[in-house]
Formats: C-alpha cells, sequence, structure tokens
C-alpha cells in the first residue's frame, strides 16, 4: 500500500500541475482576447469619431463655398454699399458663434471682419492665398495660439460670382474643438486623444500637450510611420508610449475620410491607452497566477523527485540483481530491506534466486544425461541409415536373378517349355517379387525424402516428352483393365525438373486412379497446361499437370490426411488393390523438393482430380 500511496502522490502532483498549466494557459488566452477586443472596441470608436471629425471639416468647406457664391452676387449685385455692408454683416451674424468670418478685396483689403481674429492673422492668410492656385481650397492650420487658448483652421477660397472668379477672397477661421464636438468630454481619463497633422504635428490633444511646441511630435513614433506608410485607412500596434514614460500602449491611427468634393487635408485621428491602465487587473492576475503556477510546479517536482526516488532506488536494485542473475552469478542475495511492496517483491526474488539456484544445478545434471543421450541417438540414427541402406542394398540382390530367371523361364524357346501350372506359378513369383521391389524402392525414397538426401538430376525438358513417356509406360496396364487413359497437352514448354521423378509422381498418381475407376467404362485424363496459380512470395511461371478420373472419388472429410505416410483412405480398398500408402507421400516429398505444389481439387465431385506444379525454369528450395 506504500508504493500505492507515493504513486498516488505523484499523480496527484503531476495531475495539480497539468490542472495549473491548463488554468494558465486558459487565463493567458483570456487576456490575449479581451487585449485584442478591447482594439477592435477603441479602433471602432476612432473611426467614428474621425468619422465625425471628417464631416464636420466637410461642412465647414462647404459653407465656405455657399458664403464664397453668395457674396461674390452681393458684390457683383446693383446695391449700394451700405446695402452691401449689411448684407455681409448678416452673414457673419449668421454663423455659429465660434465661427469667424472675413472678406478681403483683390488688393487684401478687409472688407468685413471679426474681432475673434487678433490682428496679423488676415496678412498671414492672404499671403499664402497668393501663394496657392487661384480657385482652390486652401486650407491650414494657423501656427499662432489666439484670444481663447487653442489652435484654428483657416479656410480660404476666392470669390466666385454666376461661377467666375470676380476677385477677393472670403477666408473662415474656427478653432480645432469646433471640429472634435463633445467627443473630447465623453473620452476616459486612461484614453489619449491627439489629432495630428500629415507633418506628424500635434494639433489637438486631450492630455495637455502644449500643441505650440509640439512641432513633429510624432514624426519618429512606430504607429504614425505605420499609417502614413499603409495604405489602410486604419492601423493599430502596441508601441512604446510617446512621452517615453515607460511602458507599452495600444495606438489606434485612423486617416481623414474623404469626400467626392474634398479629399481633405491629411490629418489623423490617433488614440492610445496605456496597457498597464487599461489591463491592469488581469496582467495582474495572470502575474499572480504565473507566481502560484511557479511554485506549484516547483513544489510538486520536489515532490515527484523524492517519491520517484524512494520508488526508483530499490527497484534499481532489484534490476542490478536480476542483471546478475541473467550474466549467471546466482551467489550474490538480493539484500534490499524496504517495508512496502518493493521489499516483499525483492524477498520473493531472492527466494527465486535461490530456487533458480537449485533448479539449475538439477538442469545441467539432466543436462549432461541428454548429452548421453543425444550422442545415443546419433549413433543410433546414423546405424539406422546404414541399416536401411544395407537392407534396401540386400533385398534388392536377390530380387534381380529372381526376375532375371523368371523372364527367362516364361521365355519358353530359352529354357524349355513349361506347363500351364508351372507358368502360372512363375508369373505369380514375378509378379510377387515386382510388389517387394517397388516397397523396397518406395521405402528407401520415403527415407531419402525424410532426411532430405533424395538426389534431384534437374534438366530443361520438354512437358510433352515427360507426359509421353508415361503414357508409354502406364498404356499397357490401362488396356489390361479396360481403362481409357488420355492426354491433353495445350501448351509447348520447357520445365527445369528431374524427369525420372516427375514421371514417376504421374505413374503413380495414374496407377491410383486405375485402381478406382469402374472396370468398365473407366476413364483416365492426363493434362498439361501454364498454371494460373501464383505461389506466394514467388514470381516464378508454372506448369499444371492434372490427373483425372472418373472413379469413386474421395471423402471430403479424408482429403486432408492422403499426403501422409501408410495412410489409406479405407483398408478393405487397399487390401483388395494393394499398396503400402507411401505413394502420395512420396508424391509430395518430389514435387516439393522442385518447389511446386500438389493437392486434390475439391471441385470434382464424380471421380478424383490430382493436380501439381512444376517451375519452368530453375527454382532454389
Amino acid at each position: 500500500m506504500k508504493v500505492r500511496a507515493r504513486l498516488f502522490a505523484i499523480i496527484f502532483s503531476l495531475v495539480l500541475a497539468s490542472l495549473v498549466s491548463a488554468s494558465l494557459a486558459s487565463l493567458n488566452a483570456f487576456s490575449t482576447g479581451l487585449i485584442l477586443e478591447v482594439s477592435r472596441h477603441l479602433e471602432h470608436d476612432s473611426v467614428n469619431w474621425m468619422d465625425e471629425i471628417s464631416r464636420a471639416q466637410h461642412d465647414k468647406i462647404r459653407d465656405l463655398r455657399f458664403l464664397s457664391t453668395q457674396i461674390g452676387n452681393i458684390l457683383r449685385s446693383n446695391l449700394t454699399d451700405e446695402q452691401k455692408d449689411a448684407f455681409l454683416i448678416d452673414f457673419q451674424m449668421s454663423l455659429n458663434s465660434n465661427t469667424s468670418l472675413f472678406v478681403y478685396d483683390s488688393n487684401g483689403n478687409e472688407i468685413i471682419g471679426s474681432s475673434k481674429l487678433p490682428v496679423g492673422g488676415d496678412e498671414y492668410a492672404y499671403t499664402h492665398l497668393k501663394d496657392s492656385k487661384i480657385g482652390k481650397i486652401n486650407e491650414e492650420i494657423l501656427p499662432a495660439v489666439y484670444q481663447n487658448g487653442s489652435d484654428w483652421f483657416k479656410i480660404s477660397t476666392p470669390i466666385r460670382g454666376n461661377g467666375d472668379i470676380i476677385g477677393g477672397y472670403v477666408a473662415l477661421y474656427y478653432p480645432l474643438v469646433t471640429l472634435i464636438g463633445n467627443n473630447v468630454s465623453s473620452l476616459e481619463p486612461s484614453l489619449r486623444f491627439d489629432l495630428i497633422s500629415k507633418n506628424g504635428t500635434i494639433l489637438y490633444s486631450n492630455s495637455g500637450v502644449n500643441t505650440s511646441n509640439s512641432t513633429n511630435f510624432y514624426h519618429d513614433q512606430p504607429i504614425f510611420m505605420k499609417i502614413t506608410n499603409s495604405t489602410k485607412s486604419v492601423e493599430n500596434g502596441i508601441f512604446p508610449t510617446v512621452d517615453n514614460s515607460g511602458g507599452d500602449s495600444i495606438f489606434i491611427a485612423v486617416k481623414q475620410k474623404s469626400f467626392p468634393d474634398y479629399p481633405g487635408n491629411g490629418i489623423l485621428l490617433i488614440t492610445s491607452v496605456i496597457t498597464d491602465k487599461a489591463f491592469g487587473g488581469v496582467l495582474d492576475l495572470r502575474t499572480i497566477f504565473i507566481i502560484i503556477t511557479a511554485l506549484i510546479l516547483a513544489i510538486s517536482t520536489l515532490v515527484v523527485f523524492f517519491v520517484a526516488r524512494s520508488i526508483s532506488k530499490p527497484i534499481m536494485e532489484l534490476s542490478n540483481a536480476a542483471r546478475r542473475i541473467t550474466e549467471g552469478d546466482f551467489a550474490a542475495p538480493v539484500e534490499i530491506r524496504t517495508s512496502d511492496e518493493i521489499g516483499e517483491l525483492a524477498q520473493q526474488f531472492d527466494e527465486m534466486r535461490k530456487s533458480i539456484t537449485t533448479r539449475t544445478e538439477e538442469i545441467l545434471k539432466k543436462d549432461a544425461e541428454l548429452n548421453e543421450a543425444y550422442k545415443s541417438l546419433i549413433e543410433s540414427d546414423k546405424s539406422k541409415d546404414e541399416f536401411i541402406s544395407m537392407i534396401s542394398h540386400e533385398l534388392k540382390t536377390p530380387i534381380v536373378p529372381i526376375k532375371l530367371y523368371s523372364d527367362m523361364l516364361l521365355k519358353t524357346e530359352f529354357m524349355g517349355n513349361l506347363n500351364k501350372k508351372q507358368t502360372k506359378a512363375i508369373e505369380t513369383m514375378k509378379k510377387s517379387v515386382e510388389k517387394i521391389e517397388v516397397l523396397v524402392s518406395d521405402m528407401l525414397d520415403i527415407h531419402k525424402l525424410e532426411i532430405e538426401r533424395l538426389k534431384l538430376s534437374k534438366t530443361n525438358i520438354d512437358v510433352r516428352e515427360i507426359i509421353d513417356q508415361a503414357m508409354s509406360e502406364m498404356l499397357p496396364l490401362a488396356k489390361t483393365k479396360n481403362v481409357n487413359l488420355v492426354s491433353k497437352i495445350s501448351i509447348s514448354e520447357t520445365v527445369f525438373c528431374d524427369s525420372k521423378r516427375i514421371g514417376q509422381v504421374i505413374c503413380n498418381l495414374i496407377k491410383n486412379s486405375i485402381d478406382f475407376v469402374p472396370e468398365s467404362g473407366g476413364k483416365i485424363i492426363l493434362r498439361a497446361e501454364n498454371s494460373r496459380i501464383q505461389h506466394t512470395g514467388d514470381s516464378n511461371s508454372y506448369v499444371l499437370f492434372t490427373v483425372e478420373d472418373n472413379g469413386i472419388g474421395i471423402p471430403a472429410d479424408k482429403m486432408e490426411n492422403l499426403f501422409k505416410k501408410f495412410y489409406q483412405v479405407d483398408t478393405t480398398v487397399s487390401r483388395k488393390h494393394g499398396g503400402t500408402g507411401l505413394g502420395l507421400a512420396i508424391c509430395k516429398g518430389i514435387i516439393e523438393a522442385h518447389g511446386g505444389e500438389i493437392w486434390v481439387d475439391k471441385k470434382n465431385e464424380k471421380g478424383a482430380t490430382f493436380k501439381f506444379t512444376i517451375p519452368k525454369t530453375d527454382h532454389e528450395i
């Protein structure tokens, strides 16, 4: 139970560390998502603010154009100078209280003006008007700080009458705050709102910046360069604060909106919020969580290390003991003294070591006895091989003269005439000797196959030649038993084989068929064709040989054992026709020694069909 408790401590520590890490990842993802959401919200507000400023500026331009036309029409009318002055004063009075109207003649003399503009502003404006292209709106920011302490916009245009320039110009002056409107008053204190000219000068800022000393204040700031070089109307990013107070801010930069009749003067709105102020709570929470996570991970690591060490140390000692035992050192005892499951395992391991030592001694003793027995078996097997070879030779030796003299006795012109009884006796003796010869030959072949010493003399030989040789050998026997034996050869191929041994296989299969076909109407077909069967892992091409008969057939439950030694499908039939049950086993051994296969075709239900394959080229076994 102690090991289980320690394992539980390890697992608990790992799970706790995993949960804390997952929570940290979730918190980080949440804070990242919050930053993106705040950025999107700030971007949306900044775009709306810039739209309002652009529309207010556009309205001022449209007012100026309207005033220019109306004033031109008045100046070209037949009204008296007093009436013209009265109309101009009415125009001045009709304007907003924060907008000043000035009308100058072609020589730059003021026709009408407002006391809101200090002396000197008109000369500056007129000088720049003369430098501008006649007929276009001239718009710029006056550099001076005027009565109410804020910068002013000045826009001017030539006076027109019925679409023509008639000389002189009209100028409107208004503070920047009239464009910004109520946007500034609704801003949060942490949000900085800067209206920037196209050269980077601050025109207005809610941060208390003195705009008269802010020339090119934004010129080298990353957000200014990014929006200036961008083809987009909005850009954002996180950059260092503009006042170099330390930390980063989220910046949103928006370009002035353009209109078909007025492209704008290139002013920019840049809003920013310090990240520490915007996300201070979340960032503090993330920092605290990171510190807690680090502490938990450190504690978990220490717990896992010490607990794992208390488990791994005895296990390593047990592993070393196992290695010594594997190397054959059974003398050293397993000395691990702990009160947990590992101690019990070590004790059982030491008992096993003692048991192995005892059993090893017994095995070594048995091994010595087995070596002696193996040597005896080798000698016995050698003696058996010699015995079988000797018996086969000794049995064949008397068979040869018996067959020779039997043939000589049956030839009456050579050793005299025999009566019928004598002839029948000699014929019976000859058949018996032939059976003995076949039996001895089969016994010797099966023994050679078992010890893999069957010698094959392989050559490239025509298939038709093999078939014709087997047919000529088996036709006399088939005719004797009134069996129709035919061959059907559909190919002209050669195979690489021992023709004598393949002929032996074919003759064995035909003999079996002759024994089991009907006495009247029996038929055996010998076929040779190209094989369409692909042997597993073999790319060689094969010739397929088939021996098919219309005999009694083979029961399905007997087919699996046909090629076993001494197996008989029906012992009564074997006694009737003879045979030792070695023929098919020998056929199987010969075919496999050639690299082919032999089997029974289960599809033939009206007789028996044996098939085997022989490779067309050399096939290494």
